[in-house]
């Protein structure tokens, strides 16, 4: 799989979104954020919190910031075991610590 991308690794578009996610979160979080700050990353398996996942682990150098990320397996539906390992995966590809 390789190691994770970095922003400079991205096209100019996706480099440029997530820069502005960055000028989002320090425009609105200055105050509330502390030096050195920590975020826990609720993951499902799905799309938007994969996203989510890995848009974070290309701001966090830049920010500053320490990612751990979280799953619960309820195992309602058939495909959570499947989910279950894909968050693995993708946590142990992006280097974000994963509690499951």
């Amino acid at each position: 799989m390789g190691s994770p991308p970095t922003l400079q690794d991205l096209p100019p578009k996706q480099a440029h979104f997530c820069l502005g996610v960055e000028r989002f979160f320090l425009s609105i979080l200055p105050e509330a954020l502390p030096p050195n700050p920590r975020f826990l990353l609720g993951l499902s398996g799905g799309a938007d919190s994969t996203a989510l996942a890995a848009l974070m682990r290309l701001l966090a150098p830049r920010l500053s910031c320490t990612l751990h990320a979280v799953h619960l397996d309820h195992s309602i539906r058939p495909e959570s075991a499947h989910d279950a390992q894909a968050v693995e995966k993708l946590c142990a590809y992006l280097d974000i610590p994963l509690t499951a």
